[in-house]
């Protein structure tokens, strides 16, 4: 968006240092979505407050390579503003960040924004904005992980000033080469096991072909669920076809259920996967109220050397 009338502007400087002092490029490829990045996180700042800005970004060759942004304002009352988000940003995006705590990810953004916007707000509240905000994260991710792939970029520094007083630094911060990896954020993984012995499954949908990677369908506590038989006895009576399934055919068994849940580097689950296996079983019931013993279990109890210590009821 361009507007007819300039109010004022902010420049933004963000100068990329080489390993070689004559040195006034670098891939372009990675500029360019190190520049995008850049870009969408400032257009991101007026976005949350309704406000439009221009942005016009020129590059210089001068002690590596310059990016130079013109934040232009529709608003004269928002330049105010967005000079301190500016430079919240810049002390955030190009400089060593520590990890977000716990009030970062828990931070009730309506409220803080309400808060600003109607100017009831600290640095502080300023700075949480801008290191909570999952899009600038994002961006911020995908800053660091294009840069850290330039060989010829030895640091970075970015500063802002207000172009009526261009030598003045409003803001200003930097990053050397060593810490870029060190910014990437990453989510995590959590992993929970549940074990159930001596339980039972209805089969709905069984796998006959021995070798398919397909998965079994059954019914486990009211719950569709796909599982994995990894008793290597039961399915080589299966694949025999010493075992038949017919509507209602119940294992009993011992079931393993594991959860992995992905989180984000706000704590937020973003996807949850089940791995299910079934072992050690020792009977099923064929849906006709009949019984029917595995070999597992008759082996089991031919090796039990004290029958006494091993009765049916242990098994079903």
């Amino acid at each position: 968006i361009r507007y007819g009338r300039i109010y004022d502007y902010l420049g933004i400087d963000l100068h990329y240092f080489m390993d070689d002092e004559q040195r006034h490029e670098m891939d372009a490829s990675i500029h360019n979505k190190c520049e995008a990045s850049m870009i969408q996180v400032l257009n991101h700042l007026g976005e949350l407050f309704g406000e439009d800005i221009q942005i016009d970004v020129s590059a210089l060759g001068e002690g590596g390579l310059i990016d130079k942004f013109k934040i232009v304002f529709k608003s004269e009352a928002f330049k105010n503003l967005f000079m301190l988000l500016a430079g919240a940003l810049i002390n955030h995006f190009i400089c060593v960040s520590p990890s977000l705590d716990e009030s970062e990810k828990q931070l009730n953004r309506a409220e803080l924004l309400k808060k600003i916007k109607e100017g009831d707000f600290t640095e502080e509240d300023i700075l949480f904005l801008v290191k909570g905000d999952p899009d600038i994260l994002t961006n911020r991710n995908k800053y660091y992980s294009e840069l850290v792939k330039e060989p010829h970029v030895t640091s970075v520094s970015c500063s802002s000033y207000n172009h009526r007083a261009p030598n003045v630094k409003l803001s200003e911060a930097s990053i050397n080469k060593s810490d870029f990896s060190r910014q990437i954020v990453k989510g995590s993984t959590n992993s929970v096991t549940s074990n159930y012995s001596n339980t039972s499954v209805l089969v709905v949908s069984p796998v006959l072909l021995k070798g398919s990677q397909a998965k079994w369908k059954g019914i486990f506590n009211g719950e569709e669920i796909n599982f994995k038989i990894v008793d290597k006895e039961f399915l080589k009576q299966v694949y025999a076809k010493e075992i038949g399934f017919t509507t209602g055919t119940v294992l009993n068994c011992d079931l393993k259920v594991t959860s992995k849940t992905d989180y984000d580097a706000y704590g937020k689950p973003t996807k949850t996967t089940y791995e299910r296996e079934i072992s050690n079983i020792l009977s099923w019931d064929d849906g006709k109220q009949i019984l029917h013993k595995t070999k597992r279990y008759k082996r089991l109890k031919a090796e039990m050397s004290m029958p006494s210590l091993f009765k049916d009821s242990d098994f079903e």
